[in-house]
């Protein structure tokens, strides 16, 4: 999994989108978090609804839209998503993905981990 960053240089006070593409998991049950430096974020997240493929797994997309401002420098964003695997029933699978704003002068940086 990987974020990916529209535009991938944003500018400072113009809006820009993180987003995750989440592929090929089944059931189609999955909770993602977006969070920055820790802290939940909630407003300008969308998630796509499960959609089936082919393959008889599920992928969706979710989506951060935000604008960044000077207090965004050098912040962590974190995806997390959660789905319980069928391979093993009490096991959780947890994966993140992580992007870095890097310096703001005077453009932002998607460095992505």
């Amino acid at each position: 999994m990987f974020i990916n960053c529209e535009p991938p240089e944003p500018q400072l006070n113009e809006e820009c989108t993180l987003h995750l593409c989440i592929k090929d998991f089944c059931p189609e049950t999955v909770t993602v978090t977006w969070t920055k430096d820790g802290e939940l974020v909630q407003s300008g997240v969308f998630n796509t609804p499960p959609s089936l493929n082919t393959n008889g797994l599920y992928s969706m997309f979710s989506f951060l839209k935000f604008s960044p401002d000077k207090d965004d420098c050098g912040s962590m964003f974190r995806c997390q998503v959660e789905h319980s695997a069928q391979k093993e029933s009490s096991s959780k699978i947890n994966e993140y993905a992580i992007i870095r704003l890097g310096l703001c002068d005077p453009m932002i940086h998607c460095n992505l981990h």
